[in-house]
């Protein structure tokens, strides 16, 4: 498992302490990690739906379904509403 990266953290300790959680949890966590730390940095502001959607057909096709067993063809089906619902999950 990954663990987050996080600008400003003094120890892997804090950055570890991430891993292994749920969303909600994780939430928590960076709430309490951009208090401790205010140079905590966030990427989200970069993403909107045009760069999903470029990334998205950026993808090559003869990959694995992901975890949800949808295929980059079938997701492509309703590719606006899939990353409607996508960002909307995001936030």
């Amino acid at each position: 498992m990954k663990c987050m990266k996080v600008h400003g953290a003094k120890d892997r300790n804090t950055v570890t302490f991430l891993e292994g959680k749920d969303m909600g949890t994780k939430r928590q966590d960076i709430r309490t990690l951009s208090k401790r730390y205010p140079k905590l940095e966030t990427l989200m502001y970069r993403v909107d739906k045009e760069s999903l959607i470029r990334q998205h057909r950026l993808q090559k096709k003869d990959k694995a379904p992901g975890i949800d067993m949808v295929t980059k063809e079938v997701y492509q089906e309703n590719l606006n509403e899939n990353i409607d619902d996508l960002m909307h999950r995001l936030k």
